[in-house]
């Protein structure tokens, strides 16, 4: 048992142990301390796991844990949610997670949590998926198109939008097609602007 604290307390993953239906804490380590808002062992050793962090009744990954005491099946999770309070202010962040039983005799005794705090991955892909998201919006309100050009396969790809300009009945063409819908007073600078772009690209 004490090997088994030592271990847990020098993991790099976060990890506790609780007991009982109750989930009294008996090990826990820094990077879980971290996970849950607390400084010490001190702090949350010997308490349930709602004296430690209340804010879990109630949500998903306590619901979770549960019934892992329950039945005794262990519990993966990606990208769980989960509501913490800092500082008096809710705050969401995001674990992949994983609870697994202790089982002694038959029954469910314990579970060994680990957990993999991804708050910042979670974080900045909605950013992306926002600013994409306005983006979008702006292009259509602004009732304007896009397009990208694949040097490598020499071919445009664009939204229906350009293609509704150009003329086009589909939107990725070979870009020989693209120049034949180009004026003819634009096609040589269009293709010196994409040359230039190609030597800058083998530069670099």
């Amino acid at each position: 048992e004490e090997r088994f604290r030592q271990m847990v307390e020098h993991a790099p993953a976060a990890i506790t142990l609780t007991r009982g239906a109750d989930m009294i804490l008996e090990s826990v380590n820094e990077p879980m301390l971290q996970i849950i808002g607390k400084t010490a062992p001190k702090d949350v050793l010997g308490k349930t796991l709602l004296e430690v962090v209340p804010e879990l009744a109630g949500q998903e990954v306590f619901k979770a844990l549960q019934r892992v005491m329950e039945t005794g099946e262990p519990y993966r999770g990606t990208e769980i949610p989960v509501k913490r309070l800092i500082g008096g202010q809710q705050e969401m962040f995001y674990v992949n997670l994983s609870f697994t039983p202790i089982i002694e005799s038959g029954k469910t005794t314990a579970v060994l949590h680990l957990a993999i705090d991804v708050s910042a991955q979670v974080h900045a892909r909605h950013k992306i998926e926002e600013n994409s998201e306005a983006l979008q919006m702006a292009i259509d309100i602004a009732e304007l198109g896009t397009f990208v050009v694949d040097l490598g396969r020499n071919r445009a790809q664009f939204t229906s939008r350009v293609a509704r300009w150009f003329g086009f009945r589909e939107t990725e063409l070979d870009m020989k097609e693209v120049f034949s819908a180009i004026h003819a007073s634009d096609r040589e600078e269009v293709v010196r602007q994409i040359s230039a772009t190609q030597r800058n690209q083998a530069s670099s």
